[in-house]
């Protein structure tokens, strides 16, 4: 007797073919992270008063917005409010901070990811004795209108993430609203060891509102803010939160503004799924075709 044999039998080349066309598919409509600035500070205060300017207005009080100072060497960067008075301030990443007619603006339209590495240090931590920082997405038309996420270290072990959106100038909480309930956990951070956590910040777009979520350590929160609040354009910047007599502050580094991956369209999924459909096929075919050939009969 003969040996039987598949009427369809798949080449090994067929099969890499298949998998390239899924592997450069995978790649072109996954997109890629494009970082568009990166500092790590090496240049201390050099780097600061270079890439950020002050966000307050000449018609605000002290007690409202207190200007922001950096201090330390190469690569260890600590932001505190230029005064022993508690209250907050805000800075703008600008890399033209003298220009106040230039501004570093960024297109929401990817989605943008702002990332930094925080460490605490002082003494006097508690739920109301501690610093916070916030990340500002800001309305470059009037820079009066934004959307925040902040992170208040309240301790070794609590950590709280909150969202506000408003002025950012508006009041002693940072901006004039506060959204959603806050989230509480510990994010990782100590003010005994001084240890690193990253923050995470991602901006995103859903119909027509402002999409935050923010990461901080092992605790995550995300808020939508109302219908209306999406800017297509935004500023990015900073809110510091300095604990009385400045017991306690933040010390940040390798501070980076991305955009975010983009995601594969739902019509470039179900292509990519039917690719892997495909291979699957392809397999189970040749593996019926070895079968088939060493039957004797």
């Amino acid at each position: 007797m003969t040996p039987r044999t598949c009427g369809f039998f798949p080449s090994r080349l067929s099969l890499l073919v298949g998998m390239a066309w899924m592997l450069g598919l995978g790649i072109s409509t996954a997109g890629a992270q494009t970082t568009f600035y990166s500092l790590d500070f090496q240049g201390g205060t050099t780097d600061y008063t270079g890439n950020f300017r002050a966000l307050y207005t000449t018609a605000q009080t002290n007690a409202l917005n207190y200007p922001v100072t950096a201090s330390g060497g190469a690569g260890n960067l600590s932001l505190r409010i230029a005064t022993s008075y508690s209250g907050n301030g805000s800075v703008v990443f600008d890399t033209t901070p003298a220009d106040s007619s230039v501004k570093n603006t960024f297109s929401t339209s990817a989605g943008l990811d702002v990332h930094f590495q925080v460490s605490l240090g002082g003494t006097g931590a508690s739920s109301a004795n501690s610093p916070s920082i916030g990340v500002l997405f800001i309305n470059p038309t009037t820079e009066t209108s934004s959307q925040m996420a902040l992170v208040n270290f309240d301790s070794d072990t609590s950590d709280r993430i909150r969202f506000f959106g408003g002025n950012p100038n508006g009041s002693n909480s940072g901006a004039d609203a506060q959204g959603g309930t806050t989230t509480t956990g510990d994010g990782g951070a100590s003010y005994t060891t001084n240890s690193i956590t990253n923050v995470d910040v991602k901006y995103a777009i859903s119909g027509t509102s402002a999409l935050l979520t923010m990461t901080v350590g092992s605790l995550t929160s995300t808020y939508t803010f109302a219908s209306g609040t999406s800017l297509s354009n935004v500023e990015i910047g900073l809110r510091l939160y300095d604990a009385v007599n400045g017991t306690a502050y933040a010390t940040i580094d390798n501070f980076t503004i991305s955009s975010i991956a983009a995601i594969p369209e739902p019509s470039t999924t179900a292509l990519m799924i039917l690719g892997v459909l495909l291979l699957a096929g392809l397999a189970y075919r040749r593996k019926q075709g070895f079968t088939a050939a060493a039957e004797v009969h």
